[in-house]
């Protein structure tokens, strides 16, 4: 699944809105939609922890060599 999509997806689940994502994340609501719309310019290598504490869920990346990547995010309370 498409990072995007799996930030939407586990907001919802949350029963968060984009603005209580916002202000768990420390961004703006616009940041939240690049975000869940799959905007490059919201992308930055410090994002995925950052999602992980603010969605409550491990996060897992996968990368295949010639095929597509994945992200998945656990309803497992980080520590």
């Amino acid at each position: 699944m498409a990072l995007g999509q799996a930030v939407h997806d586990r907001r919802v689940a949350m029963g968060l809105s984009e603005d209580g994502l916002a202000d768990r994340l420390g961004v703006t609501v616009d940041e939240v939609e690049g975000i869940e719309l799959g905007d490059p310019d919201t992308f930055r290598p410090t994002l995925l922890p950052l999602l992980a504490r603010a969605l409550e869920a491990r996060v897992e990346l996968r990368v295949v060599p010639g095929g597509e990547a994945g992200v998945t995010f656990s309803a497992e309370a980080v520590a």
